[in-house]
């Protein structure tokens, strides 16, 4: 049997994670399927629709290079929305290239502030909260703030945070507020897969009310 693994990754991450020409997925296939033993592997994607983000599906007959594959793809999608490490000649570490510094814009005037903060959107429901739990309680915890989500025509989603110049701290902070459950949103999504190894079979339960019909029996020979 086959490994199949699917996951859903950050919709921010998608096209850098097949990168120009797909070259990337390009790439990753080719150093897995190097050998040619027949037990190579595929690499699909099924595209976004209305109930649905776009899913990674991979396929092999060799457990690991199904694993790498993951791998390799998890460490695109991180690289693009957390950056990339670059170590500086005296050995310093520092990441470039977040999404996340792209993601926030400002906007002001002598009388307000508006904060803009882009969501990943494939997640974007979870930031929010079930019933947008989590847009009130931001809201609640930061009353001098007006903060609306914005869905764009591009199929964007956004929430902006617009106070008085005097009160800008409290528009950053309701900001950061929300950030921070999208990062762990984000977080916890790169933990999990759908991963055929595991999959649970269901019991047959019975309701008890079975009849067998004579007529229908069948013998089985040795």
């Amino acid at each position: 049997m086959p490994v199949v693994i699917k996951f859903y990754p950050a919709s921010s991450a998608i096209g850098y994670m097949f990168g120009s020409g797909a070259r990337n997925l390009k790439s990753i296939g080719n150093r897995l399927n190097a050998a040619r033993d027949g037990k190579g592997v595929t690499i699909k994607f099924n595209n976004p629709t209305e109930k649905a983000p776009g899913q990674f599906c991979i396929i092999s007959n060799d457990p690991e290079k199904a694993d790498a594959a993951y791998e390799d793809l998890r460490f695109l999608e991180d690289e693009c929305i957390n950056g990339r490490v670059e170590v500086a000649p005296d050995g310093t570490e520092s990441k470039t290239g977040d999404w996340w510094g792209t993601a926030i814009s400002k906007e002001s005037s002598e009388e307000t502030v508006t904060y803009t903060h882009k969501l990943i959107k494939s997640i974007a429901g979870l930031v929010i909260g079930k019933n947008s739990s989590n847009l009130i309680q931001a809201r609640a915890d930061h009353f001098g703030v007006d903060i609306n989500v914005v869905n764009g025509e591009d199929g964007s989603c956004s929430i902006t945070y617009e106070a008085k110049a005097d009160n800008e701290a409290d528009a950053f902070r309701a900001l950061q507020q929300l950030r921070r459950i999208e990062r762990e949103t984000f977080a916890q999504s790169q933990t999990k897969c759908l991963d055929s190894r595991k999959r649970v079979e269901r019991a047959r339960i019975s309701d008890g009310l079975e009849t067998v019909d004579e007529k229908k029996m069948v013998t089985l020979e040795n």
